[in-house]
C-alpha cells in the first residue's frame, strides 16, 4: 500500500519562499512606522503583472492585493494609518501613502 501524500505542493513552495522571504527583510521608516518589507517577495510575476496593470491600464483594482503582498502583516496597520475622521480609506490617501513610501524604499524611483 502506498503512502498518500497529504497538503498541496503548490501551497507548501508558496510558504516556503514566504518563510524565505521573511529571513532577510528591508526596514523602512515612513509616516513615523518602521515597515518590514521582504524582497523576495516582490520578486514575482504576478507582482510585476499587478504594477503594470496600474500604470498602463489604469486597473487600480489590484492595488488591494499589491497592498496585502508589500505590507503582508502589517497590513492592518498601513490602512489604519490611511483611514480619514469617518474612517474610510481613500484610493487618494493609499496613492499618496504608496508615492512616498516607495521613494523611501528606492529614492531614485521618483518621477519613473
Amino acid at each position: 500500500m502506498s503512502k498518500k501524500k497529504s497538503g498541496n505542493p503548490a501551497k507548501t513552495t508558496l510558504r516556503s519562499k514566504a518563510a524565505k522571504a521573511r529571513e532577510s527583510s528591508i526596514d523602512v521608516e515612513y509616516r513615523g512606522v518602521t515597515w518590514h518589507i521582504y524582497p523576495a517577495m516582490l520578486d514575482d510575476w504576478e507582482f510585476l503583472d499587478e504594477l503594470y496593470r496600474i500604470e498602463h491600464d489604469g486597473n487600480i483594482s489590484v492595488l488591494p492585493g499589491i497592498v496585502r503582498r508589500i505590507f503582508n502583516e502589517q497590513y492592518d496597520q498601513a490602512i489604519n494609518l490611511l483611514r480619514d475622521s469617518n474612517g474610510h480609506v481613500t484610493i487618494e490617501a493609499v496613492a499618496e501613502f504608496f508615492v512616498g513610501f516607495f521613494a523611501q524604499v528606492d529614492p531614485n524611483s521618483q518621477g519613473s
